[in-house]
């Protein structure tokens, strides 16, 4: 396993500083009153002084959750951890990243150590694959054991919980690996348009499925929680004080139309039902005696990961339209702060073993609504693309052809909110 240093030529100033950039403009989208609130809350205290282990700090969720809880004083003694394929933050030839958005996320990284100690905060950031998924074979059957909880991430862990005058574990997951984006077995690829990141729309399309790919999403967007948390009760991490919060997308998990069957009844919406089941049983086995253990349930807000989601980058922006014209759009930022809020405050009854932090209740309940656009938006594209050659089907609609046909469905500036997903590597 490497370590964030591994990289050492890359952690170089300019790269730390543009993470940083990009750290403190998140920081800035903070409401400061929710911040007052989390940290006047009635665990606030208790879990500042506990120590806290986040998987997946480089970007979306995790990351947002990270800031928020350090700006509302609440990680006093952490460790957060990032991955992405080496080859994704490899440089071409030129010596420019392959991938802006990958390199960006290790920026973000890398500065996060230096954000928390300008905050007083003691946080270790640590390079560290987190999936303890089995190799499988072409058939998906299991060739193996699966791996270890990453001794790395122990031993630091391990570090700051000895500093901490609590012990127990503060965990939060946001790790989401989709490594097969496809429908269950017996169904055919589904396709659906979407829009690039420079506002066009395009087509997309799952993978067909396959066994070994569709039970390694199974493994890594589902499986692999429940073993991080069976290690951590084996290291002795989770006492009644402890943690644990695990993301879902309740729209795909619990609903097929949402995204056309793209993430309910696939890999995707299966991995979290898996997920979502395993914390209940393990609620339901062991009550409070390992802690509180969130389900949280999160919209399908616009984030880089969600673009990579054949369809769901049409879905978000449409959704973004539909609830922000009801008033009740909430962005990353709000949803993090919010997400705390009701972790650590009084509302939330943690002995009901299938209670979950419900931050979707607005995409819920509009939902209908959101799918009709979506239909609309499919109707209107298909009309274009019916008159169009072959050759031009398969090619991104310039985007004074997207806009016009997007009109009234999504947010007028919707290509200014994908071009902030265009980061600045400085």
């Amino acid at each position: 396993m490497m370590s964030i240093e591994s990289l050492q030529s890359q952690i170089t100033p300019e790269n730390i500083a543009a993470g940083m950039a990009r750290l403190n403009a998140m920081s800035a989208s903070f409401e400061r009153q929710t911040l007052n609130d989390i940290a006047n809350a009635p665990h606030a205290k208790r879990v500042s002084e506990q120590p806290w282990l986040i998987a997946g700090v480089s970007d979306g969720m995790g990351l947002h959750t990270t800031l928020a809880s350090i700006d509302a004083g609440l990680i006093k003694y952490g460790v957060g951890i990032y991955y992405e394929p080496e080859a994704l933050l490899a440089m071409d030839a030129d010596g420019k990243p392959v991938s802006s958005v990958h390199f960006a996320r290790f920026q973000n990284a890398i500065a996060l150590k230096e954000y928390a100690r300008g905050k007083g905060v003691e946080f270790e950031v640590l390079f560290a694959d987190m999936m303890m998924a089995p190799r499988r074979g072409l058939k998906g059957d299991i060739k193996g054991e699966p791996p270890e909880f990453p001794a790395e991430v122990a031993a630091a862990f391990e570090r700051v919980r000895q500093k901490a005058p609590r012990k127990d574990a503060v965990f939060i997951d946001s790790v989401a690996f989709g490594k097969w984006i496809c429908p269950r077995e017996g169904m055919d690829p589904i396709e659906a348009p979407s829009i690039d990141f420079d506002g066009q729309i395009i087509h997309t399309r799952t993978k067909g499925y396959h066994a070994r790919g569709y039970q390694e999403t199974l493994d890594t967007m589902g499986r692999n929680h429940a073993r991080l948390v069976d290690a951590m009760v084996e290291f002795g991490w989770l006492g009644t004080g402890a943690l644990s919060a695990f993301f879902t997308w309740a729209g795909g998990s619990q609903n097929v139309h949402a995204l056309q069957g793209v993430y309910g009844r696939g890999a995707l919406g299966d991995a979290k039902i898996i997920a979502e089941s395993d914390v209940a049983a393990f609620r339901l086995q062991y009550g409070l005696d390992h802690g509180v253990h969130a389900i949280v349930r999160l919209p399908a807000f616009l984030s880089a990961a969600l673009m990579a989601i054949p369809g769901a980058g049409l879905f978000g922006l449409i959704s973004q339209h539909i609830l922000g014209k009801h008033g009740v759009y909430w962005d990353m930022p709000t949803l993090a702060s919010r997400m705390l809020k009701q972790l650590f405050g009084p509302a939330w009854i943690h002995e009901n073993p299938i209670s979950q932090i419900e931050l979707d209740t607005a995409e819920i309940l509009y939902m209908d609504e959101i799918s009709q656009a979506v239909e609309e938006a499919h109707r209107r594209i298909a009309e274009y693309r019916a008159q169009q050659d072959a050759d031009a089907q398969s090619q991104p609609i310039p985007l004074p052809k997207s806009l016009e046909l997007l009109e009234g469905l999504v947010p007028t500036n919707y290509p200014e909110i994908l071009a902030r997903f265009r980061p600045d590597l400085g």
